[in-house]
């Protein structure tokens, strides 16, 4: 579902009903270095500019940084707004969490807090859960 990258290698992250191993790490060519998180539901994972990795999953207003290979503790909590079960969340160059679900794009501080939301036009916000945006426009400028 999502893909982090902390200079060294990959993590990518599944969700879904099904049991099983959720974040599987590749190193930088692509090699297969292991599979772990059993069981936690992801809904995000990145990395913060340290190439920590973080993660969200799923109806948790909860980031959680990794402390070790699929360990997760909680970094902080994501308040106010309505954010979904399902909505993505990602930190951008900023500091700044952004969370989108449906077709809208949430926003908070770097120590959670809520800071608006904006609808973004022609978003298709259906399954799978907002993975696009149709046409080529461009994201408004308060993003």
């Amino acid at each position: 579902m999502t893909i982090a990258f902390d200079g060294t290698n990959y993590r990518s992250a599944t969700s879904g009903s099904a049991a099983g191993t959720r974040l599987a790490k590749c190193d930088a060519p692509g090699n297969d270095v292991g599979a772990y998180a059993p069981g936690l539901d992801f809904r995000s994972v990145f990395t913060d500019d340290g190439g920590r990795i973080h993660a969200r999953t799923r109806s948790s207003a909860t980031v959680c940084q990794q402390t070790a290979d699929g360990a997760f503790s909680p970094y902080l909590t994501l308040s106010g707004g309505t954010l979904g079960d399902q909505s993505a969340v990602v930190r951008n160059n900023a500091g700044v969490f952004v969370a989108i679900e449906g077709g809208t794009v949430e926003r908070r501080s770097a120590t959670g807090a809520y800071l608006g939301s904006v609808a973004l036009s022609g978003h298709s916000g259906s399954y799978p859960h907002d993975r696009g945006k149709r046409g080529s426009g461009r994201p408004p400028a308060s993003l």
